[in-house]
């Protein structure tokens, strides 16, 4: 059960990840396209620590999310749950693996 949900929990996260690095397609510079990549890289290295501490990236998604949500102003429902609600789906998928790992 463990290692379906923490299986899931990667791939719905990298699934994510070509979803936020896909707006940074449509910049029309290199630094434009660098800048606007920089969330899927956070989110890439989150995605890394999940491979072994799933407690660290569960925990680093969730404040993430948080984040996100002041960060991108995702107050309005659709962009609440386009944006921030993956996220905190995903770091609680992977808090939950931890609880079944013990």
């Amino acid at each position: 059960m463990k290692k379906i949900i923490k299986i899931s929990a990667q791939i719905i996260l990298a699934a994510y990840i070509i979803f936020i690095s896909v707006f940074a397609l449509d910049s029309t510079s290199v630094i434009g396209f660098l800048i606007h990549i920089i969330p899927s890289l956070i989110l890439l290295v989150a995605l890394i620590f999940s491979f072994k501490k799933e407690f660290i990236s569960g925990i680093s998604l969730i404040i993430l999310g948080v984040i996100f949500l002041f960060f991108f102003n995702t107050y309005s429902l659709v962009q609440f749950f386009m944006i921030p609600f993956p996220l905190f789906v995903i770091g609680a998928l992977f808090l939950l693996s931890q609880k079944y790992k013990k």
